[in-house]
């Protein structure tokens, strides 16, 4: 019975954020949509962002298997 009422809420959150799925696609295309270059900007923004991050955490990670393994 508990399970079910987590899996109806379930199935009601997922059918909320299709929607808002919906209304923000609905929302860019009534404002005139996506530029030609837009996704390949967002991408490289993206890189931008994700890659000096990731490189300082293995930074990280690798500076002190060194300082514990040698």
């Amino acid at each position: 019975m508990r399970f079910s009422l987590k899996k109806k809420e379930h199935v009601e959150l997922e059918n909320e954020l299709l929607e808002n799925n919906k209304k923000l696609k609905e929302d860019i295309e009534k404002d005139g949509g996506l530029d030609k270059h837009d996704t390949f900007a967002m991408i490289i923004s993206a890189y931008i962002v994700i890659i000096p991050v990731v490189v300082l955490a293995l930074v990280v990670l690798l500076g002190l298997g060194y300082l514990l393994f040698t």
